[in-house]
């Protein structure tokens, strides 16, 4: 977990079957993201019809910007069968959508990420590390609820993303 300022980022988790060796391997507790979307405890998608994001979704799908929008070569392209020059999916765009659009559903979800600070602060003795080994294992557990949309949205930015250079701003609203 890295920290800047009062900002924190989370956790780094790997959603990918060919990490689930790791610890830090996140299996999907759901079928696919409308069920993740509709189905997990953190927050679901009952403010705004899935319908109607899915209807917004599908308008963005036919933009010429999405159509000239083609995946970039990267080590993730086999692990994520994602190939270079492979259009952007309706499931992809559908998680940035969320990310974007839904504001109280992304930070309940970015707050999954989180190792409370505590509990990261105590890791120095043995009692201390079973503490945070068993905290660890529930932020994975609540992280699994929303491991299909992470992964799309990892997925999105690796692929589809622009690479990022020192002449170029990057805007990111922080909560």
């Amino acid at each position: 977990t890295a920290t800047i300022g009062n900002f924190e980022f989370g956790e780094h988790f790997e959603y990918w079957s060919h990490f689930q060796l790791y610890d830090n391997y996140v299996a999907s507790k759901h079928q696919n993201l409308e069920r993740e979307l509709m189905d997990n405890t953190i927050v679901q998608l009952e403010k705004i019809p899935y319908a109607d994001l899915i209807a917004n979704c599908d308008r963005f799908m036919q933009s010429t910007i999405i159509k000239k929008m083609s995946a970039m070569k990267n080590y993730y392209n086999d692990i994520a069968n994602i190939h270079e020059g492979d259009p952007i999916t309706k499931e992809h765009l559908l998680s940035i959508m969320v990310y974007t659009n839904l504001g109280e559903i992304q930070n309940k979800f970015k707050q999954t990420m989180r190792m409370p600070t505590r509990i990261k602060l105590q890791r120095n003795d043995d009692a201390s590390s079973t503490i945070y080994n068993r905290e660890y294992n529930n932020l994975k557990a609540r992280n699994s609820q929303i491991a299909t949309w992470c992964r799309l949205l990892c997925e999105s930015v690796r692929f589809w993303g622009t690479i990022m250079t020192e002449s170029k701003n990057f805007w990111h609203g922080i909560d």
